[in-house]
């Protein structure tokens, strides 16, 4: 009886020591799965902040694009004044050329 007793006291203080083993593992358990939640949670905002960036920088590649284009345009209307102004000196250079073969040729 006292053997059985032994035993029966043994297998309790075995199951007690399970218990707690268990009792830690899932107490672990539950850590990881909450460390895990905010993981992925803060995996999310990265995500998302990221593309928010990448949209970001998309509207700027655009914004760059259109005034890239708007610069041309100007540089092109400069140009293009540029030349009128060379045309009109060139004509009025000419013109008093002319006009001084005229008086020296008289």
């Amino acid at each position: 009886l006292r053997r059985m007793n032994s035993d029966v006291v043994e297998t309790l203080d075995t199951a007690k020591a399970t218990k707690k083993d268990t009792t830690e593992i899932l107490a672990k358990s539950d850590e990881h799965r909450e460390e895990a939640a905010i993981q992925y949670e803060d995996s999310k905002l990265r995500q998302e902040d990221l593309k928010a960036r990448q949209e970001d920088l998309k509207a700027l590649g655009v914004e760059n694009l259109e005034l890239t284009a708007l610069q041309h345009e100007e540089s092109m209307e400069q140009t293009g004044v540029v030349a009128n102004l060379v045309a009109k000196l060139d004509a009025k250079m000419h013109a008093i050329q002319v006009e001084r073969q005229a008086n020296s040729e008289h």
